[in-house]
């Protein structure tokens, strides 16, 4: 989720889609699309992504990754996004 449009490369419009946030306030979803986003090897998309005006941070879903067939993998100094034995770094 970005609050941020003109990350998108492209873009559709979308029904209204309201997202609960962790503290309980709701957002809306109005469309989604591609973004790129800078890695160690390269430039990676992200596909899907809802743009959400009021949201004040971008977030990467992670059960959306894995479900694009990557795996995360978490250590005490950062992240990173695996697929077919290939590291990629985000």
């Amino acid at each position: 989720m970005t609050a941020y449009r003109i990350l998108h490369k492209d873009y559709s419009d979308i029904s209204a889609t309201s997202i609960t946030m962790g503290n309980g306030k709701e957002i809306t979803a109005v469309s989604k699309g591609t973004i790129t986003l800078p890695s160690a090897l390269g430039p990676r998309q992200l596909n899907h992504v809802l743009y959400v005006p009021d949201i004040r941070s971008n977030l990467i879903s992670v059960a959306h990754i894995v479900d694009e067939g990557f795996n995360v993998v978490f250590t005490r100094i950062g992240c990173t996004v695996i697929k077919l034995g290939i590291e990629k770094a985000i």
